[in-house]
């Protein structure tokens, strides 16, 4: 939010002057933080005000900051009447001398009232006790006193801030340790967010377009913006405490897309609200069960908590990425799950329907890794099509038992193997979601295979039938096409318009009949002994 520059105008001539080269149609908006109020111009008939200020019943003194505190005057609809700075009178406390402008010289009925601005701290007083009856009717006009016995006094009380915790495990003497953290507050200075400097901590801002994609800010101070995130651990635990303005936007926010550098499309965003927000796209979040920077990947129905963070990818130039407080439909997909004992490690996504791919993201390339292989890239998350075989390569960070568990979130399958190349094992997923391996470090990472065929329809009929004679289809018309897959999801044989399948050339095994009737496409698995 842009802020107008309030000009310091000190005294009462120069004041005066300033409004007087305005006609009568013209208004101008100042700001006092973040209140808008609007001055018409001119006011003709300017009167001085010039009194002492106190916070919580103490006065303003010379050891303060007391040049950066402003002084507004209002009206009972809100309009500014005048305002000024503190200043030197020379004398006990700092004074400010404020002109109050009337219309016309019958405008005299206004009951005013006060407002402080601190600019220095950001602190807005809006709640103003004066200690006598001068500011209503007409009485302004004759308060020009500048002698601390006679001379108003505004008592302005320091207003509640509320506050927003956000707890950090410490990672003591062990590596690690990383939160993607965001802050609920408007341009936060990390001095002024309670614990987040003290003792031994690290907080990273990224930017792609940089040498150093992380920006250490024990190097090169920043503030904590809206919409962004920031990388931050800390040695001991400790509870960050923010206090400001929260977000009032509309949750959307730009992002940078670098065509000439490594990390190209690749943004550190976060969550700006004080409730669990979800992004319009795929995402990666940190990684809490192993807390070492490590990251997995989510779709989009999952939500980025309060004060956290998440990395997103830009595909091109333009592109943005809106926070929603309303949760979408859940999506398509099956995800991987690899797990050790301690919740999981890593993961690897495919969807169905419309979506972003999410290339794989590791801090620490040494980190037990689960990616699909595609055009020689590694994905976390790709969108699939109706039936696909596809590389799934897995490294391990150590020698160890390992386990590869499936979600299955709305995905009518009617197929769905894990093929281990290593061990030549076939896990059929659907009837047994988890497959516990052995694996090395010095493993190859092309370790298994991916090979899965979707009811399109949605509609999981029985069409096909084992008998003496081989394989009866029924449905079958002089369009149809009739496909059949082997276990591995090579096309075995392909014929139109047939109601039976030889089987006396099929080896003993498990088969897909996949049965296309102009846009309507059914698949059955078969098996052949």
């Amino acid at each position: 939010m842009k802020k107008l520059v309030l000009t310091l105008i000190v005294s009462f001539a120069l004041l005066g002057s300033a409004f007087a080269q305005y006609n009568s149609d013209i208004y101008e908006s100042y700001w006092i933080d973040q209140l808008n109020v609007h001055v018409y111009n001119p006011y003709e008939y300017p009167d001085c005000i010039v009194p002492f200020a106190q916070i919580d019943g103490e006065f303003v003194t010379y050891d303060m900051d007391y040049e950066a505190m402003e002084i507004g005057v209002f009206d009972e609809s809100g309009t500014c009447r005048g305002h000024s700075f503190l200043v030197d009178d020379g004398e006990d406390y700092p004074i400010t001398e404020i002109s109050v402008y009337r219309m016309l010289a019958g405008d005299n009925d206004h009951l005013l009232s006060f407002m402080m601005y601190d600019h220095a701290n950001g602190i807005l007083y809006t709640e103003c006790t004066p200690n006598n009856d001068y500011y209503t009717g007409y009485d302004y006009v004759e308060i020009y006193m500048g002698d601390l016995d006679n001379a108003p006094i505004l008592n302005f009380a320091t207003p509640v801030v509320a506050s927003y915790e956000k707890f950090i495990e410490g990672y003591g003497e062990s590596a690690g340790g990383y939160y993607l953290i965001a802050t609920p507050v408007a341009d936060a200075d990390p001095t002024a967010v309670t614990g987040m400097t003290t003792g031994n901590y690290d907080l990273y801002a990224f930017d792609q377009t940089q040498d150093l994609e992380w920006r250490n800010y024990k190097e090169d101070l920043f503030n904590l913006e809206f919409g962004k995130g920031y990388l931050y651990a800390h040695g001991t635990d400790v509870t960050l405490e923010f206090s400001g303005t929260t977000y009032d936007g509309d949750g959307e926010f730009d992002l940078v897309y670098d065509d000439a550098v490594d990390f190209k499309g690749w943004n550190l965003v976060g969550n700006p609200y004080l409730e669990t927000a979800y992004i319009n796209r795929e995402h990666y979040v940190m990684n809490v069960e192993t807390g070492r920077g490590e990251f997995i990947a989510v779709d989009a129905t999952e939500g980025i908590p309060e004060m956290e963070g998440a990395f997103v990818i830009a595909e091109g130039e333009g592109e943005t990425v809106t926070f929603s407080t309303t949760a979408p439909g859940k999506a398509s997909m099956l995800a991987l799950n690899v797990t050790q004992g301690r919740g999981v490690i890593d993961r690897a996504i495919v969807g169905f329907g419309d979506g972003h791919k999410l290339p794989k993201l590791q801090l620490n390339p040494n980190s037990t890794k689960l990616s699909i292989q595609q055009d020689n890239e590694e994905f976390a998350v790709i969108y699939g099509d109706a039936q696909a075989e596809m590389p799934l390569n897995f490294k391990a960070e150590k020698n160890g038992s390992y386990d590869i568990t499936l979600n299955l979130q709305d995905a009518d399958l009617d197929y769905l193997h894990l093929i281990d190349n290593m061990t030549g094992a076939d896990i059929d997923l659907l009837e047994t979601p988890s497959y516990k391996f052995e694996a090395t470090t010095s493993d190859y990472a092309s370790r298994f295979k991916l090979i899965y065929v979707r009811n399109t329809t949605g509609v999981n009929e029985h069409f096909a039938f084992i008998s003496d004679n081989g394989i009866l289809l029924n449905g079958v018309n002089g369009n149809s096409i009739v496909n059949v897959f082997d276990a591995m999801g090579r096309l075995v044989s392909s014929s139109n318009g047939v109601n039976h399948i030889a089987t006396e050339n099929l080896s003993a095994g498990v088969y897909m009949i996949q049965l296309v009737n102009g846009e309507n496409t059914m698949t059955q698995k078969i098996v052949v002994k």
